[in-house]
């Protein structure tokens, strides 16, 4: 399923088997994941400690990440196990997905990169 949503597009995807939306980012370098949308998968993944800084597109503060878990994530044709971190609270963007070469068609705003 896809959707436009202001700032980009989405589609539902499945991480360890839990569908989740995400915003589709090509530019991205990582997969983030609000604190909201992971309680979803809770019991599903394990949450990891990470020491990783991230930062949002132009900005010199890290978001407040509370840990990484690494997950199947599926759609109708592709499946992968890819690396995801939470970050704390609730965001308006809820989920950016890293899928660059994939989906590369869908470009979100907003691009998240590592330190």
């Amino acid at each position: 399923m896809q959707q436009k949503k202001a700032g980009g597009h989405t589609i539902t995807v499945k991480v360890d088997g839990v569908p989740i939306q995400v915003q589709i980012d090509s530019g991205a370098d990582v997969n983030i994941i609000d604190e909201d949308s992971f309680d979803k998968l809770k019991g599903q993944v394990t949450l990891q400690r990470t020491r990783a800084k991230l930062f949002a597109c132009n900005s010199t503060i890290p978001l407040p990440l509370i840990g990484k878990f690494t997950a199947v994530v599926s759609t109708k044709k592709r499946y992968e196990a890819a690396d995801c971190f939470v970050v704390k609270g609730s965001r308006s963007s809820g989920v950016c997905w890293a899928l660059r070469q994939r989906y590369s068609a869908y470009i979100k705003s907003c691009h998240a990169q590592t330190a």
